[in-house]
């Protein structure tokens, strides 16, 4: 995806699924490569609380009702110029996008996060679905954002995340 068709669009991660996040993140910091975020990461890098069935409405993304919990423990790493999230599932959450990963492929990079700026997000949601590419998990994060996962794995197995990013 290039161009106009993207333009909105910002590189933001790449999604690594995980059976232990200790000791995934033990072994990458033995390398002395990688630079990890604090406990409580910068509000770009925020975890999301909900999941549930996707609807976007008037331009908010809204959760299907429910407890609002975290299905995943995450942690947000760099090497270089690229991101990375770490995620591990909870094995006793239902099932969503991570978790099925996990139980279908093993670890892996399950998925390539862009940034898109609230007042376009919707706008990006209707274009990809409009593709032809379906949200399979969306939800809010902790800091009044949200995100959206599509299914964009006719091309290799990985998903497509966008998620609103507010300006630092």
């Amino acid at each position: 995806m290039a161009g106009s068709e993207t333009e909105n669009w910002t590189f933001h991660h790449i999604g690594l699924i995980v059976k232990d996040l200790d000791e995934t993140i033990n072994y990458l910091k033995s390398l002395g490569t990688y630079k990890f975020y604090p406990e409580n990461p910068p509000a770009s890098y925020q975890e999301f609380i909900a999941f549930g069935t996707p609807i976007v409405r008037e331009g908010e993304l809204v959760c299907a009702p429910g407890k609002q919990i975290k299905p995943s423990r995450i942690r947000f790493c760099s090497l270089g110029s690229l991101t990375y999230e770490i995620i591990q599932p909870f094995q006793d959450f239902p099932s969503n996008v991570n978790k099925d990963f996990l139980k279908k492929f093993g670890e892996g990079i399950s998925h390539i996060g862009y940034g898109v700026a609230p007042e376009h997000f919707k706008e990006e949601v209707e274009k990809m679905t409009a593709r032809g590419a379906s949200v399979i998990q969306s939800g809010k994060t902790t800091n009044g954002g949200g995100y959206a996962y599509f299914d964009t794995t006719g091309g290799g197995n990985i998903i497509t995340e966008l998620m609103i990013v507010f300006p630092e």
